[in-house]
Parts: structure tokens; sequence; C-alpha cells
């Protein structure tokens, strides 16, 4: 229970700020969502409808249709090539980013890396573009690391940006049945 109110309460929070409106307000205002638009004007944007979008968005195969990637069929075309992770020693690689530096940041080809089961502590950085990182499930494989914004680097606080558990820098990026999580440090 306290972790459905915990939701409820970030969930509220969101959109509070997102959207500048008071939701309680909203809810009992009476609004029939006319000129629910009015946020692209406060953001200095416009709309669109589907025919003015671009080539990838409308493929004029009907509404809801969405182009594929151009680049994907270059990547696609070859079978992929798979890297196995496994913290036992019984893949190519004990470490996720050991796989990943393996790959040639010039790579033009879809490859898998396949995680076995555990929990790997590292921080890892992708810039290989065409990477898929493939789990054995999302309670099953989970990749950790605790830095935050004010952890100490060696040029001072890490800041946000270099505070990621898993940085992704190359194009193409996937990741399947994996969990990401930044380790509370207050709590080890």
């Amino acid at each position: 229970m306290g972790s459905r109110l915990r939701l409820a309460a970030l969930t509220l929070l969101f959109l509070t700020t997102i959207s500048n409106v008071d939701p309680i307000r909203a809810a009992n205002d009476g609004d029939d969502g006319a000129g629910d638009d009015d946020w692209l004007d406060r953001m200095g944007k416009t709309s669109s409808d589907e025919n003015s979008q671009p080539g990838q968005f409308n493929t004029e195969h009907g509404r809801g249709t969405l182009e594929v990637d151009v680049g994907a069929t270059a990547a696609s075309a070859a079978s992929p090539k798979t890297i196995i992770v496994a913290k036992d020693g019984s893949g190519h690689f004990k470490t996720v980013q050991a796989a990943v530096n393996s790959i040639p940041k010039s790579n033009k080809q879809r490859v898998i890396i396949s995680i076995k089961a555990g929990i790997y502590k590292e921080k890892v950085q992708v810039d290989a573009s065409w990477v898929t990182f493939q789990g054995a499930g999302p309670r099953l494989t989970e990749i950790q690391w605790g830095d935050t914004a004010s952890t100490k680097g060696p040029d001072g606080e890490l800041g946000t940006f270099k505070s990621a558990s898993v940085a992704v820098n190359g194009e193409h990026f996937t990741a399947r049945d994996i969990s990401f999580r930044l380790i509370d440090v207050y709590c080890i």
C-alpha cells in the first residue's frame, strides 16, 4: 500500500509540474477538452495535422502506421552478432562494459549483448551504434550503480549527465528484459 501511495503522489507531482495546471481544479471545472492545445501556445509551438508531418511519421498507409527507420535496413540485412555476458564466466565476458568495449564505435551491424541473470554492479557507457541489451527478465537481470549528481568525481561533483548507471551515446540502442537501477547508497 505504501508504494502505491508513493506512486500516486509522484504521478500527481509530475502532472502538476509538466502541465502547470492545478489538477484538482482541472478535474472539477467541467472542461470538455476543448482548447486543450493551449499548452502548445505556452511552449511557443504549433500543432499540425498528420499530412504535414515529416515523412518518417506519415507513410500514407493510414493513420497509426509508423515508417521504419531507413537505416535499420542496413543493420538488419545481416544476421545480428550475439555476445554473451555471464558473471560466472560461462559467457564471452564477465561484465557488460567489457562486452560493450568489444564493439567498435563504427559498428554498422546489430549486436545483441545477451546478459544472463544476475545483478551487475557496474557503470556502463555505450558509444557504439546498433547495440541491444537482452536480459533474462526485468526482475532477473539488473545493472546497478550508485552515482548521483552530487557524487564526487575527479573534477568535483559529477552532475546529472555523468551520474548515469547506463549512459547510451550510440544510435539505435534497444534494451529488453533488463532493469537499470540506481543503488541507494544510503541503504548499503
